[in-house]
Parts: C-alpha cells; structure tokens; sequence
C-alpha cells in the first residue's frame, strides 16, 4: 500500500487484471499473430544482422494493430464511465485515483508490454546481433512513447465524454499520421521552399510528429542517411526534440485527465 499517494496497489493490481481479463484477448492473439509476420520477415532478410533500418518498417503493422486497440479500449473506458459502471467500482472498492491508474495499466501500458516483450523475444530467436546495438535500446524509448501518448489522447477525449469520437479518430490517426509525416517530411527534405512555406510546414510536422515521435524518427533516419545531401535551408526537427516535445505532451495530457476525472459528476 502506497500511503503518502493515498492508494493501494493491490486494488489498482485486481482491478486492472479484471479489466484485462474482459478485454486484453483479442489484443493479445492480433499483436502475436503481427509479430509472427514480422518473425518471417526478419528471418528471410534480418537473420544474424544488427540492428538497421530494415527493422523499423515492419513494426508499424504491430504499432497500427495497438492504436487501434488502445482506442477502442479508451472508448471503452468512457462508456464506462457514462453509463455509469464505473460508480460502482468507485462507490465500494476503488478511489478515482486508483481507478485511472488501472485504467492506464489496461489502455496503455499493458498492450504496451506486450507489443514490446513479444518483438523483442522475435529479435532475440532471429537476429541476435540486434541486442548489441544500443539504436534497438534507443527505438524501445521511441515506441514506447508514441505508444503512451497516443493512447492518453485517446483515453483524454473518451473520459471527457467522446468516446465515439476518441475511437474513431484513433483509428484514423493510427492510419493517417504515418502517411502525413512520410509526406510532410519528403516536402521539408526534398523541396525548395520559401521561408514563411517552409516555417509553416515546420510547425505542421512538429505537431504530427510528437504525436508519432518513433514513427518522425524512422522518417527522419531514412531520409537523413540517404544519398542525397539535405538542403541546409530546410533543415528537419531533431528526433530528440520530437521525443522531448513528446513527454512533456503525454505530462500535461495526464494533468488534464487527472483534473478532469476528480471534476467529473459521477
């Protein structure tokens, strides 16, 4: 028991494996099936290589598969609370702190782990010379972040009474935001742009990329380490601004849920 946070872990535990227990199967069997397709892929082009580009591709299919989950999952969590469910809960056994913390454990962090666990034991069978690159090390801290902060979003919009539109709309930004960036990116890297062009298509790419901010750095890799010199008018956003940028969003994004939550009338 945490008493300085006034929580008890053992009911955010029991809560979060209930919640799981309702929901997490059908995550679990569609991010191991992902994997095993990405299993294949390193075996026929990655086997006994270390860690390159080669490798961040494939991820996106498994990384689509938990945005897509986190958000149905977030919706979820807000018709819970707007039907009234989650009264109950509150009214016997859980605090509204213990209560959102569960709720992050089951929308964000545990597909989270799962997605992570299962792609590395991938790596570990069939491209161990992976694991001595410290770039896989450094990419775990960029998926791990896109992950949480996109699924706080989502969990943002759906406990503030939009769950329809938190799932819907993180469908299409699981989609979408990889397309844009790819686009968005090519245009800053590629193109002669003016000034007051090029400015706006910076804070564009900004916005979508500490959104996506594993997603910005595969992009920004792949075209930074290509053999065409980038134009030093139209330089593109450092990867670790993006990730800085990034947790302080998912920060203040959990500051607004938190103060959201204990405002709600329940």
């Amino acid at each position: 028991m945490v008493r300085s946070l006034g929580v008890d872990l053992r009911k955010i535990y029991e809560h979060a494996s209930f919640t799981a227990n309702r929901y997490l199967s059908s995550y679990v069997v569609a991010i191991i099936v992902s994997n095993l397709l990405l299993a294949v892929f390193l075996i026929i082009f990655g086997a006994g290589q270390t860690f390159s580009l080669w490798l961040y591709g494939p991820l996106f299919i498994a990384i689509i598969i938990y945005k897509i989950f986190s958000s149905i999952q977030a919706s979820r969590a807000g018709r819970e609370i707007s039907s009234g469910e989650a009264e109950l809960y509150l009214a016997h056994t859980l605090k509204r702190t213990e209560y959102l913390a569960s709720t992050f454990l089951v929308v964000v962090f545990l597909p989270a782990l799962v997605l992570l666990s299962t792609f590395l034991m991938i790596v570990i069978t069939v491209a161990p010379k992976a694991l001595s690159s410290s770039t896989l090390y450094l990419q775990l801290i960029y998926i791990l972040a896109e992950l949480s902060v996109h699924g706080t979003f989502v969990l943002f919009l759906a406990i503030s009474g939009r769950e329809g539109f938190a799932s819907f709309l993180g469908t299409m930004l699981a989609f979408f935001v990889p397309l844009f960036l790819s686009i968005l990116v090519s245009i800053i890297y590629y193109g002669n742009l003016p000034p007051q062009y090029y400015q706006a298509m910076y804070t564009v790419t900004w916005i979508f990329s500490f959104l996506s901010p594993y997603t910005y750095n595969y992009y920004y890799l792949m075209y930074t380490q290509s053999t065409i010199p980038m134009p030093g008018q139209n330089p593109l956003p450092s990867p670790w601004e993006i990730l800085t940028s990034s947790i302080f969003f998912l920060l203040f994004l959990w500051g607004l849920i938190f103060l959201r939550f204990k405002r709600k009338d329940l």
